[in-house]
């Protein structure tokens, strides 16, 4: 599964599996280094990269949501609009069971990552 568009970037993050305790979009430990909730689909089929680009970000901005909390059909709306193109066809090409397929996003330790201010604080759609 690809996260980055570069493949050179790839070794910017690091995948955790979620544990059975874990919920979306929460964070578990306040203390812990920030992290992105993040469904597999987002990758494997609609295509979604890291680092988000600047429209994706502002889109949940405006909405208010984490990144967990947008539904793929969403994503599949803002990746429409960033690419000028169809991703989905009919109700049978649907996307079902992908809310069990998820995983956390660290980046790198000693990197800086794309959803974290200057100040080093999460921007609002990161939980």
């Amino acid at each position: 599964m690809r996260l980055t568009e570069d493949a050179a970037s790839e070794g910017d993050f690091v995948l955790e599996a979620a544990g059975p305790s874990n919920r979306l979009p929460f964070r578990t430990n306040r203390d812990g280094p920030h992290f992105l909730w993040v469904y597999q689909e987002l990758f494997t089929r609609l295509g979604v990269r890291l680092p988000f680009t600047n429209f994706q970000r502002e889109v949940m901005t405006r909405c208010r949501v984490a990144v967990s909390q947008l539904h793929l059909n969403g994503w599949g709306l803002m990746r429409t609009f960033e690419r000028g193109c169809k991703l989905f066809g009919s109700f049978e090409e649907s996307i079902q069971e992908f809310k069990w397929y998820y995983f956390k996003v660290f980046p790198t330790p000693g990197r800086r990552t794309f959803w974290l201010d200057d100040e080093g604080s999460p921007f609002p759609w990161v939980y």
